[in-house]
């Protein structure tokens, strides 16, 4: 049984897309007559297919944020938690909650650039420092809606996500951490 569920997790969505892939040549048979038009359709939306979950792997931060952060909230603070990765366990080494405007707004605009690829085998536990951004929503006149969502960062990874692109997202974060800001 495990290992029905180990290969599940693991080829689950070619499983899932080949399934699909019989399906549609099964129903786009009843529609097409002739077999080498009916190859042709298959042809077309397996390379679609392939295509459209290839890309789905990429993103940016902006696109990855976009729902916590947009032109309608405001970034309240920002905290960042620096762990100690020596032990098998992470433990918090320090941390800083960041209120000033300027230096939330250029911690932000250096993660702005980062390009991301989707890895099913990364492991966000891992990750140097926890970055804790908590945003503010008026919803209704007076009423305001406090969220806030948090990223494991390190220079190659932002929580599930490889960093693709060559910037250098780190270096407010890391300005401050030199300036002994955190504690």
């Amino acid at each position: 049984m495990n290992t029905l569920i180990d290969f599940l997790l693991q080829f689950g969505d070619l499983f899932l897309i080949g399934n699909a892939i019989i399906l549609l040549t099964f129903f786009l048979s009843l529609l097409f007559k002739k077999r080498s038009t009916l190859i042709v359709a298959v042809a077309i939306v397996v390379v679609g297919t392939i295509f459209i979950v290839y890309q789905s792997k990429y993103t940016t931060f902006q696109e990855l944020v976009s729902n916590q952060i947009n032109e309608e909230n405001t970034v309240r603070d920002i905290s960042i938690t620096i762990n100690d990765l020596s032990s098998d366990i992470p433990e918090r080494k320090a941390s800083v909650t960041i209120g000033d405007e300027e230096i939330t707004e250029r911690i932000l605009e250096d993660f702005s650039e980062v390009e991301l690829r989707e890895d099913q085998e990364a492991r966000p536990i891992d990750r140097k420092y926890r970055i804790s951004i908590r945003t503010t929503n008026e919803i209704e006149e007076n009423v305001l809606k406090t969220d806030s969502f948090t990223l494991s960062v390190n220079d190659n990874y932002i929580d599930d996500y490889e960093i693709i692109s060559e910037t250098d997202h780190l270096k407010t974060i890391e300005s401050l951490v030199e300036s002994e800001e955190a504690d």
